[in-house]
């Protein structure tokens, strides 16, 4: 529309991931002043928003436009198996129940990775576009062994995470997978 009838639109967000898809330029106003002004991939930096918003805790991803809280601290208590977007619902829903857990094998390439990041307390992962080694094989199955639980996120397996499958099977072994939290 505004490209269409040469129209300006002016609109008041504070949907940070709205006004970064919508916007060709981006206004903060910040104690009662304009502080920033320039296109959204100036404006939404993880420091400047955290900065912002005065967060202390947390992090903000600047690729996905999106903010993720404190991850629970302590021993890892279940080990997630997750990638392709299957694991990111997982991981904020033990992050809100404060549930400290381990994320892996992901490639770093993976959707799933800067979500297991930001709330993981450690997170297993492969170089991008290459598929899980031995070594980060034996260090998830180790892992595995401290966790209470194993759950199992993902429904399909490739070439890329087919250690991903050994390491269900791995859990369904030990009786420690589980298909709920």
């Amino acid at each position: 529309m505004v490209r269409q009838r040469q129209l300006a639109v002016v609109m008041s967000l504070h949907e940070l991931d709205l006004a970064q898809k919508v916007s060709d330029y981006v206004v903060c106003v910040h104690n009662n002043a304009i502080e920033r002004y320039g296109p959204p991939e100036e404006i939404f930096t993880s420091d400047y928003i955290m900065e912002l918003y005065g967060a202390t805790r947390g992090s903000y991803n600047a690729d996905f436009g999106c903010l993720e809280m404190e991850p629970a601290r302590g021993k890892p208590e279940i080990f997630v198996i997750g990638g392709g977007g299957s694991g990111i619902p997982v991981y904020r829903q033990l992050q809100r129940r404060g549930i400290p857990f381990t994320a892996g094998v992901l490639q770093e390439n993976d959707v799933d990775y800067p979500v297991a990041k930001a709330l993981a307390v450690e997170v297993i992962g492969e170089r991008s576009f290459e598929p899980i080694g031995e070594s980060a094989f034996a260090r998830a199955a180790a892992r595995m062994k401290t966790c209470g639980k194993v759950l199992c996120c993902l429904r399909e397996f490739g070439t890329m995470n087919g250690k991903n499958r050994e390491l269900m099977e791995l859990a369904k072994k030990a009786g420690t997978l589980t298909d709920s939290l």
